[in-house]
């Protein structure tokens, strides 16, 4: 669907995660960032901090460490070395 994002981690040697998402918050080098379905394609060095999956009312949380991310054609693919998702309290 075009109002969905498809959402890939990946780390060397191994896919960590494909999901959809609605939008996307990302922590790159140079500010934090939301991508949304149709954004432009655009490429991200990201630095340590949180990716944020929204789907509807529920968002999943992860905390990246560093790595590259590219979005084109509504597909993000975030490549890091390590990639830890947030434990709900």
């Amino acid at each position: 669907m075009l109002d969905e994002i498809t959402v890939k981690f990946l780390s060397p040697g191994c896919k960590l995660l494909e999901s959809k998402a609605f939008s996307v918050e990302l922590m790159a080098i140079d500010g934090e960032c939301e991508i949304f379905p149709m954004h432009a394609n655009a490429f991200f060095q990201l630095g340590t901090g949180r990716l944020v999956l929204k789907q509807g009312t529920t968002s999943h949380k992860y905390t990246v460490h560093g790595g590259v991310a590219k979005f084109t054609d509504n597909e993000l693919l975030v490549l890091s070395e390590k990639i830890v998702p947030e434990i709900k309290n």
